[in-house]
């Protein structure tokens, strides 16, 4: 059981402390806490969409990469992705921290076929979420 000391003096003021005390062991238990609040204090991921130009280029051309990445308080930064041949993903330097979150990058020798990326919004709590993936066809 909770125990709760407080001093009063008059029968409505002790009243009013055992009515709030017994409102405050109910709500939040022993150990526990009570919170009000006021308003929609939910810290939401980022949103972040990406497009490329252009959608066609030869290897080793460059393409720009263009992201539009909001957040309900604020993104901290952007960071691009080429997805690889066997799924996995490689981070392009630099972190973009601001707008307009855009990178140029060249186009790989090495790949045949076609490129992909993404992009990365980060938010000033660390929280993060992906873009859609864009495809560059490269031509030959």
């Amino acid at each position: 059981m909770c125990a709760t000391t407080t001093e009063a003096r008059g029968t409505g003021a002790r009243r009013l402390v055992l009515a709030t005390t017994v409102a405050a062991a109910l709500l939040g238990g022993c150990g526990g806490g009570v919170s009000i609040g006021i308003g929609d204090d939910d810290d939401d991921p980022p949103r972040v969409t990406l497009s490329v130009a252009p959608a066609q280029a030869f290897a080793g051309q460059p393409v720009t990469l263009l992201a539009d990445a909001r957040d309900d308080y604020a993104v901290a930064y952007v960071a691009f992705y080429r997805v690889l041949p066997d799924g996995s993903a490689v981070r392009l330097d630099p972190l973009v921290g601001g707008p307009p979150y855009g990178l140029t990058v060249a186009l790989p020798d090495s790949i045949t076929g076609n490129v992909q990326f993404f992009a990365r919004a980060v938010d000033d709590a660390n929280q993060f979420r992906d873009s859609n993936v864009v495809v560059v066809t490269l031509l030959r």
